[in-house]
């Protein structure tokens, strides 16, 4: 199994590219209006307010399920072109991959290619990638 994290995943989300994908599948424009003020609204670090243009607010409340939404493709792109390594299983930037063997999974590299959210691609964590023997007595 491997188990992996993407680097810096909520403060990387392009605002834009996540607005078009949240409309592909959401037309009332309260709600659009709402996730759009979610993403604009200011962030206060010692006191002083920034806005910044991509990311979103990492620990509120709705970050999962923007970040979900964002990722959404690579759970698409994984049915396509990966299942054959194993079952991936993700919750926002978090995921596993269940691999069919030990050479499909490798050993994890430092900054190796994890993803490929709306067609960009991200690097795992250095210190968040990692094999698991979940063979029985294996962990």
């Amino acid at each position: 199994m491997l188990d992996a994290d993407i680097e810096n995943y909520f403060g990387s989300i392009e605002h834009d590219k996540l607005q078009t994908l949240v409309r592909q599948r959401v037309s009332d424009r309260k709600m659009l209006k709402l996730v759009r003020q979610w993403l604009q609204a200011g962030v206060m670090e010692d006191g002083v307010v920034s806005h910044p243009v991509a990311g979103t607010p990492q620990g509120g409340v709705i970050s999962p399920l923007l970040s979900n939404i964002y990722l959404h493709v690579l759970d698409r792109v994984w049915a396509k072109h990966g299942a054959h390594l194993g079952e991936l299983v993700r919750y926002a930037d978090d995921f596993v991959v269940m691999c069919r063997s030990a050479q499909a999974c490798g050993k994890p590299a430092p900054h190796r290619t994890c993803a490929g959210p709306a067609g960009a691609e991200a690097a795992c964590a250095e210190d968040a990638a990692r094999s698991v023997d979940a063979r029985p007595g294996g962990l």
